[in-house]
């Protein structure tokens, strides 16, 4: 995984970035709304080599990826910039890839900004078809009975707002510019790629609308607050920008694929469409309804985005056609030619390195899971083995992306995830991993010398093991109102409390602890952390059974005299730790790998012919899985984000809130999805097909509460990504 961009394409993004701002500006997108297209502005685009980008340099063009072209179409689509830019793109490459006089003087004649030609985006049999971007075009292109064929604009059908093909024009006003297979697979493939940069266009539109009305937010007073401190505004907000930034990867992950020549290549582009549709859509919508009422006056910009949103998503037709074909691509083999993607430079392929981590993984767990171990197989902290762990230290595999001071190797976080993947192949807990690996950091980042001489070795060792104490029974993700006391006395500290939701305490050795040392001041005051032996006398657990078939527990401190060696950071200053330990349990993309089972039992009960005809053989079946896959695409992407961003240390406080709420709402909203298609089948508990996504479904709601409740990520996610005040009611 690599998603930095080249030097090359990041000063083609900065040039055009710069060209969009200053010569799209919201009088020039008015000025231009009656056609859509400013001729200024076209003209000074040619000049840039916009429409040479995709055009081959044995051609005369610059011979770009379908990256770049899609980084120029997100600049674009920020700034509304008023024209066919899409269109004209894909065109001019269809000319130059025929060899023909009348396509070479089309695309002389495109070049030089005489025409504005467009694609018809489907068959030309279909009558009455609107051109998109067709309101100042001179022609179109498209397929007819086999041949790609031109379509010169009939002056009576001029000046208007849109251009609807007619008939008469079809019949009258065309000419052939090729035949054959090669003519088809080069339009049909330019199709797919305007719907990609389209897609590109169609998220920054979004992103820049959402912008907008979180500045708005920002500065509009109601009630004697700013209205973007009400969860009302910036919940909805929240949700909306983390669903344009998942499309936004999602294209880029269907152009890698599309640049892999993966199989499903063809079917990421039509989820990429069909998904940008929906969130810019939703997004749109609610960027103007932050402005209340000013968002309906003409004088407010944010009403030009919803327009030219509504513009382009319908552009193609209904949307849901598009999700159709997706379902057809992914699960009856339908297939469709794809644009030569050219050197996109991103990748969502395992490196070298995690792919050999992965693998060394895999061998081992083929090599030392038992039958006993395969038995006891479950998602909870039930599957844990204390010999199994102990044999994954001493191999390197726990531990490995601890920094080498802490006793670690150092390694990535791109490795470590692409080895998490192993554990959810043989249904392992990661539970326990995870929670050891935030105490065992935060030991070695903040403890005493002498209680990270006791601790972390025995961590590195794997046999000590460690558990949360943050949740009380008063304090869920408002972990700062806690009330377990550390008093002081003498060299120690007298432990009063309890703790809820301590996952995995009946098998720890060590818990971290929030407390309260000091009353009085804001809450956030007066707290300090300490690591807790549990063999310690004082220390109890209680076990709590939860719904999605995992353990938790309760743990109570009755007096625990606590040394003050297990102390973590300075006295009172607790939120320093914290803020390093919850930062670390945002940020896990492992939540995701849920979703890997259950999407494999989903297709394995659509395939089914158990009881007759197999679900996978309607379309509605198809088109439902083909939205799960997607979302399921999307939150990889964001994963892929999170991780390669934290191994080249770009670190956006956002993005890892940003995912965890992305992943699991999704989870939430797909095994759902699973089952209604189940119906009544679905409620059956057990190891079947249907038996797993019910599972799934349950566990799926827990993932949205555990490591903060979404509510409190989209409250994250509306502070970092768009700036919004602070919104806790």
């Amino acid at each position: 995984m690599d998603l930095s961009l080249t030097e090359e394409q990041l000063l083609l993004q900065d040039s055009f970035r710069k060209f969009f701002l200053k010569e799209s500006t919201p009088e020039r997108v008015r000025a231009a709304a009656q056609d859509g297209v400013d001729r200024t502005l076209w003209l000074a685009l040619i000049e840039m080599g916009a429409l040479h980008i995709r055009i081959p340099e044995s051609a005369g063009g610059i011979g770009g990826s379908l990256f770049d072209a899609a980084l120029i179409c997100e600049e674009a689509g920020k700034r509304l910039a008023s024209a066919p830019l899409a269109e004209a793109i894909v065109v001019a490459q269809v000319l130059a890839s025929l060899d023909s006089e009348v396509a070479a003087k089309r695309l002389e004649a495109v070049l030089s900004g005489e025409q504005i030609i467009v694609p018809a985006l489907h068959p030309l049999e279909r009558g009455g078809q609107i051109m998109p971007a067709g309101a100042a075009a001179t022609a179109a292109i498209g397929l007819h009975d086999g041949e790609l064929i031109l379509i010169e604009r009939a002056s009576d059908n001029e000046g208007r707002q849109h251009w609807r093909l007619s008939q008469e024009e079809l019949r009258d006003r065309r000419t052939l510019l090729a035949s054959g297979e090669g003519a088809q697979t080069a339009f049909l493939a330019a199709v797919e790629e305007w719907k990609l940069l389209s897609s590109a266009m169609l998220g920054s539109l979004a992103h820049e609308a959402l912008e907008q009305a979180a500045a708005y937010a920002r500065e509009r007073i109601q009630f004697g607050r700013p209205i973007g401190s009400f969860q009302g505004v910036a919940h909805p907000l929240a949700d909306a920008v983390t669903d344009v930034e998942a499309g936004q990867l999602l294209v880029r992950r269907a152009i890698w694929a599309v640049s892999s020549r993966r199989p499903d290549a063809a079917a990421f582009v039509s989820m990429s469409w069909w998904w940008q549709t929906q969130a810019a859509a939703t997004a749109v919508r609610r960027a103007v309804r932050a402005f209340g009422g000013y968002g309906l006056s003409v004088e407010y910009d944010i009403h030009l985005f919803n327009l030219r949103a509504n513009q382009l998503i319908l552009a193609n037709g209904d949307p849901y056609r598009e999700l159709e074909i997706a379902g057809e691509r992914l699960f009856k083999g339908a297939t469709g030619p794809l644009p030569d993607a050219g050197e996109i430079g991103i990748t969502f392929d395992l490196d070298e390195k995690s792919a050999a981590f992965k693998d060394k993984t895999r061998a081992f767990f083929k090599a030392n899971y038992t039958p006993e171990m395969a038995t006891k197989a479950h998602h909870s902290t039930a599957s844990h083995d204390a010999d199994f762990h102990r044999k994954m230290a001493e191999e390197g595999l726990l531990f490995a992306n601890w920094p080498v001071e802490y006793g670690g190797e150092g390694r990535g976080s791109r490795e470590m995830y692409a080895s998490s993947e192993i554990y959810e192949e043989f249904n392992y807990t990661t539970h326990v991993l995870g929670t050891t690996t935030v105490v065992g950091q935060m030991v070695a980042q903040f403890a005493t010398a002498e209680a990270r001489a006791e601790i972390v070795p025995r961590i590195l060792a794997g046999t000590a093991l460690c558990s949360l104490g943050f949740s009380e029974p008063g304090s869920g993700s408002d972990v700062f109102s806690a009330q377990t006391s550390a008093t002081r006395d003498g060299d120690d500290w007298i432990v009063r409390g309890q703790k809820m939701f301590t996952t995995g305490a009946h098998l720890a050795d060590y818990v971290i602890l929030l407390t309260r040392t000091r009353s009085g001041g804001a809450k956030h005051e007066g707290l300090t952390l300490f690591v807790v032996p549990t063999a310690l006398p004082g220390f109890s657990y209680q076990p709590v059974h939860t719904y999605q078939d995992e353990k938790t527990t309760i743990t109570y401190y009755d007096e625990i005299r606590l040394p003050d060696r297990y102390r973590l950071g300075e006295v009172d200053r607790g939120i320093d730790v914290m803020g390093a330990a919850l930062s670390l349990e945002h940020g896990s993309g492992s939540l995701y790998l849920g979703q890997v089972r259950m999407l494999e039992n989903a297709l394995l009960w659509a395939h089914s012919t158990e009881y007759g005809e197999a679900p996978i053989e309607r379309s509605s079946v198809r088109a439902r899985l083909a939205i799960v896959r997607t979302r399921f695409e999307a939150a990889a992407a964001m994963v892929a984000r999170l991780v390669w961003a934290d191994d080249a240390g770009r670190h956006n406080r956002a993005w890892g809130p940003m995912t965890k709420m992305f992943i699991t709402e999704t989870y939430v909203k797909s095994a759902w999805e699973i089952m209604e298609m189940g119906g009544p089948d679905a409620m059956e508990r057990g190891t079947h097909p249907l038996g797993m996504v019910e599972l799934g479904h349950r566990r799926a709601y827990a993932t949205t509460i555990y490591g903060g409740t979404s509510e409190i990520h989209r409250s994250i996610v509306a502070e970092k990504a768009l700036g919004l005040p602070k919104s806790r009611s």
